[in-house]
């Protein structure tokens, strides 16, 4: 499974695209998670980047906004997954609280028994606690396999990252690494993971792509991804 925030249209996107369509394939992941997938005034009537990279790398792209940040213009962003087959997918609005930037949604959907779920967390930190105990309640409702998949904005010692493991969340990083910690990450700041309820790393473990530039020294995004090999547990 892998999880990738794209950075929207930020940063050169018609150069960026390719590298990020080279590293999904490369990736050949069941599932992917994207955040900051966008939708602006230039696209054609439903075509977001997500769509983009799906047609690009053959994958089945579901696609939720959670935000209007620019109504004119318009500019949309949401969540998206890209699968192997077409599923049933939930959006949950998360509740904005005042100060705490664009609105927010929960992606989920399920893929071989296991409920995934795609987040973006606000940037601020009250908003991120808010959207972790709603994001803790939606998993608790279930004893089957889980795994949250997304750009989480907190630092792995920080109080929503403490409230998920309090919730029975696992992070597959440290799993995988055995506690491994910034010597082995090549970002200042680990902010994206991928979190599991009764899944474990195996094979490959845990890794992150796209922490090299292409031949122009354009990076895919300005931030990493993360993927995992995961199987249930038991």
């Amino acid at each position: 499974m892998l999880t990738y925030n794209i950075w929207n249209y930020s940063g050169g996107w018609r150069e960026r695209r390719h590298l990020l369509v080279q590293l999904l394939r490369d990736a050949d992941a069941d599932v992917i998670a994207l955040q900051e997938v966008r939708h602006n005034w230039r696209d054609l009537p439903g075509w977001n980047q997500g769509r983009w990279l799906a047609r690009q790398t053959g994958y089945v792209l579901t696609y939720r906004p959670a935000a209007v940040l620019w109504p004119v213009p318009p500019v949309v962003e949401g969540l998206a997954f890209l699968t192997r087959t077409a599923g049933r997918v939930r959006a949950y609005t998360v509740p904005r609280l005042p100060w705490s930037g664009p609105r927010r949604c929960i992606l989920e959907t399920q893929v071989q028994g296991v409920r995934l779920f795609n987040v973006h967390f606000p940037l601020t930190e009250r908003a991120r606690i808010a959207e972790a105990r709603s994001l803790a309640q939606l998993i608790a409702v279930g004893s089957g396999p889980a795994v949250v998949l997304g750009d989480l904005n907190a630092d792995s010692d920080q109080e929503p990252l403490i409230l998920l493991r309090d919730s029975g969340l696992q992070d597959a990083w440290e799993a995988a690494s055995s506690g491994a910690s910034g010597p082995a990450w090549p970002c200042q700041r680990r902010i994206d993971y991928i979190l599991t309820r009764g899944m474990r790393p195996t094979g490959g473990g845990c890794t992150v792509i796209g922490a090299q530039p292409g031949p122009s020294g354009c990076y895919p995004s300005d931030h990493v991804g993360l993927i995992a090999d995961l199987e249930v547990v038991g």
